[in-house]
């Protein structure tokens, strides 16, 4: 059983309390208060059902207020008789008391005797489902640790490093003077850097065809993979084709540079808008674009070159107009 310890407001019982009796009654757990027992008999003792129910309950609850504290601490009615009752017990059984409050953890409401004490905010304790009012009632934990680990845990105490005298001081590393002599690349790593940047540039406009023909009924773009080093897109406005885009890995006639070639000339790969280049960045590989309407001297990754063939040779016949 769970006794309710509360004070009475204006002679009357406070609502808030009965509403708080019902709720736990509602949550399946026993609780009582002097009102409950009022109406079981005709001419009640409080003092002998405070008593009896002080003494008989599990768990006592008991709700703080401004009223509860000044009867309290003055011993004053029945609100002081529990509390000398419970100031005795309180050092022997304190587990058995639950201090909740509808109004904060205030000093205006504690009496001087459980100062300091923990208190349910029951105010914030509903908005996580009063968790840690049940936990207190049902005497379960409301976080789960670990058990304390067998072996401990230890750190390794640190070497400290063979002695060196120190050496002199390299100006070109404090300044950050590079004197490394860069090597070029070769022309098989820029032909495997452009090889590999065409099926990326492939694969990124087939993503990008996909995503925008799924957002434009009217418009259909048909892909078709010729050989391992061409591909072909075709752009329809409502079924009706209205351009061709041809995209190849290769080199030009009589030279022995690898590049990439955009083209409209289907089935030629004699004439193109667009070529795009390896261009050596102190050994690093960019891409280079010539011939292109849209073309930013600056661009040197797939990225933005995706985004020039998409400008120049794509987004100019998908309009409805």
């Amino acid at each position: 059983m769970i006794f309710i310890s509360h004070a009475w407001q204006n002679g009357k019982p406070d609502p808030r309390v009965l509403q708080f009796v019902d709720f736990l009654r509602k949550n399946g757990y026993q609780a009582e208060c002097d009102v409950l027992y009022q109406q079981q008999k005709t001419a009640i003792h409080f003092t002998e059902m405070m008593a009896d129910a002080l003494r008989k309950a599990e768990k006592t609850i008991i709700v703080l207020s401004e009223n509860y504290k000044t009867r309290a601490d003055n011993y004053q009615g029945g609100v002081g008789t529990e509390y000398r009752y419970i100031i005795d017990d309180f050092s022997n059984k304190e587990n058995r008391y639950i201090l909740v409050s509808f109004d904060g953890r205030s000093q205006k409401v504690v009496p001087d005797f459980l100062r300091g004490r923990d208190i349910v905010d029951l105010s914030e304790d509903s908005k996580n489902e009063y968790r840690e009012l049940f936990s207190k009632l049902a005497g379960t934990l409301k976080y789960e640790f670990s058990p304390v680990a067998e072996f401990r845990t230890t750190p390794l105490p640190q070497k400290i490093d063979e002695f060196q005298a120190p050496e002199k001081e390299n100006l070109s590393d404090r300044l950050g003077l590079d004197f490394t002599e860069k090597q070029p690349l070769s022309d098989l790593e820029k032909k495997k850097f452009l090889r590999e940047s065409f099926v990326s540039i492939v694969s990124f406009l087939k993503r990008i065809s996909d995503e925008f023909c799924s957002k434009n009924q009217h418009f259909q773009i048909e892909y078709e993979e010729i050989d391992a080093v061409t591909v072909v897109f075709e752009l329809y406005k409502n079924a009706r084709k209205v351009h061709a885009v041809q995209i190849w890995f290769g080199n030009l006639m009589g030279s022995r540079e690898n590049s990439i070639f955009v083209g409209n000339n289907i089935g030629s790969k004699n004439s193109f808008s667009q070529m795009i280049g390896c261009k050596d960045n102190e050994g690093n590989p960019l891409l280079d674009v010539s011939f292109a309407m849209f073309c930013d001297k600056n661009n040197g990754t797939v990225e933005e070159v995706v985004k020039q063939i998409w400008e120049g040779n794509f987004k100019l016949y998908l309009r409805l107009e």
